[in-house]
């Protein structure tokens, strides 16, 4: 989904609704008769409790606003007269210059807050929520702060990843001769440019692109691996708008740390695994292992474009399609483009075709599959086979633990949301917190946060159901 992502960054702007609540308040929805739904009749009862984190956000940087996966916790750069103010789960951390990117033509996505879209993030967490890390200036010299800590100086610095367990911290620095690779506060072996960093599950192994003497390859732990055409599978004007400076290059690992990365070789693109090259094809797209690392998909052009599942060519589309792998690391879904209509399929059976389709979501067993669809200028989920009410829009649903409860966030109007579960409608709000999610706790308790008014308030819910 990287590449289409940069596809719609160059086309769309991302809209940020700000607005503000009580300080802390506890109501209870209205029990609701949820619509016939193909897993549940029961009646649902929606307990919620509201806390305000910050009674004003005041003017933030779009780009840089970042939610941590827990769904807990939270960081942006908010301006004042003197600079901007980095504010974490709504204390103040720090004063800059200037926070995230905001230099060169990537600054124009930094500020309206594209950069989701394009994948790079100014201020990340790790993936266990506890660290986080962004870029920042002072005077002439930009650094990457890590929980509070500042690095070295450089003229300029790429975004900054982290190890899951966020022990390890690698981003790109300008230097003298080009720019370099910064690992644990070493800095490496300068290129002309490089790529975004990616760190093994496990955090020991780092790969990235790297550009030398008009080649690219991949670096692996610090050493150059074989030579390519290119490994920028980004091209040509979206390239230079979204990363004037990098290889637009984003290596991936699988669970077990395998490596896969795109490569251009004789005018022809392969998918590398470990260094094998993969047959020629004339392009290819984002390449997905299944989450127990021993399967892997890639959309490929030969040349019309296809899914590629273990080796195998997948359906035959207008368009890049979609691939992802169920959580038992069995089950594959699809969605493609023929004749301007997208179709979702699950294991090679169509589900249905429609003008457009959201990010598909299997639940945690990989039993039940939910989506959303688009018709006209609305939006509605799918959730077993049943369609649901249409809304401007439909985030991709998020399913309990348990697989029992299905729940989305969805737009009444152009500054109305609302998260509906199993069918029933929660409180309006005037905006969900941009990068927010659904994250449920257990199998009755979820959060995610919101705007209301002109503060940020976090939501949690409890579930009730009666047979």
């Amino acid at each position: 989904m990287k590449l289409f992502r940069l596809f719609i960054a160059a086309s769309f702007l991302v809209c940020l609704f700000t607005g503000s609540l009580t300080n802390q308040r506890v109501s209870e929805s209205a029990s609701a008769k949820a619509p016939s739904l193909a897993f549940s009749s029961a009646e649902l009862k929606r307990t919620t409790k509201e806390t305000t984190i910050v009674p004003n956000i005041g003017t933030f940087q779009a780009g840089t606003l970042t939610v941590s996966g827990n769904g807990r916790r939270f960081a942006y750069a908010r301006k004042e007269s003197k600079g901007w103010v980095v504010e974490v789960d709504g204390k103040v951390e720090a004063m800059f210059k200037a926070v995230g990117i905001v230099h060169g033509p990537v600054g124009i996505y930094a500020q309206v807050g594209l950069l989701d879209f394009v994948g790079v993030k100014p201020m990340i967490f790790s993936a266990d929520s506890r660290h986080l890390a962004y870029s920042a200036r002072e005077d002439d010299s930009w650094f990457v702060v890590k929980d509070g800590e500042k690095s070295k100086p450089f003229k300029s610095v790429g975004s900054p990843i982290l190890s899951s367990d966020g022990q390890r911290l690698a981003f790109a620095a300008q230097v003298p001769g080009g720019w370099c690779m910064v690992v644990d506060e070493n800095p490496g072996k300068p290129f002309e440019k490089l790529g975004p960093p990616a760190f093994s599950p496990d955090g020991r192994r780092l790969a990235y692109a790297a550009r030398s003497e008009g080649k690219e390859r991949m670096v692996v732990d610090g050493v150059e691996g074989k030579v390519y055409e290119s490994l920028d599978v980004v091209s040509g004007l979206g390239a230079w708008l979204a990363f004037p400076n990098m290889v637009a290059e984003f290596p991936v690992f699988s669970a077990d740390g395998r490596l896969a990365h795109h490569g251009k070789l004789a005018g022809k693109w392969h998918i590398v695994v470990e260094g094998q090259d993969s047959e020629a094809f004339d392009k290819v797209g984002d390449i997905v292992f299944s989450p127990d690392g021993k399967r892997i998909a890639f959309s490929a052009r030969k040349p019309r474009w296809t899914v590629v599942v273990d080796g195998k060519d997948q359906g035959v589309f207008d368009e890049t399609p979609y691939v992802n792998f169920g959580p038992d690391s069995k089950r594959v879904v699809m969605v493609g483009e023929t004749g301007g209509k997208q179709t979702i399929s699950v294991d090679g059976k169509e589900l249905g075709t429609y003008q457009g389709i959201g990010v598909p979501s299997f639940s945690p067993d990989s039993s039940r599959v939910a989506y959303a669809f688009r018709t006209g200028k609305q939006w509605s989920a799918v959730i077993d086979g049943v369609t649901q009410k249409a809304y401007l829009s439909v985030d991709p649903p998020v399913f309990s633990p348990d697989g029992k409860h299905v729940a989305y966030v969805a737009a009444v109007s152009k500054d109305r949301w609302t998260v509906v579960v199993d069918g029933v409608e929660g409180k309006i709000y005037d905006g969900i917190l941009k990068g927010s999610k659904i994250v449920f706790a257990d199998n009755t308790h979820f959060h995610y946060f919101v705007i209301s008014g002109k503060g940020i308030v976090f939501v949690e819910e409890e579930l009730q159901t009666t047979p």
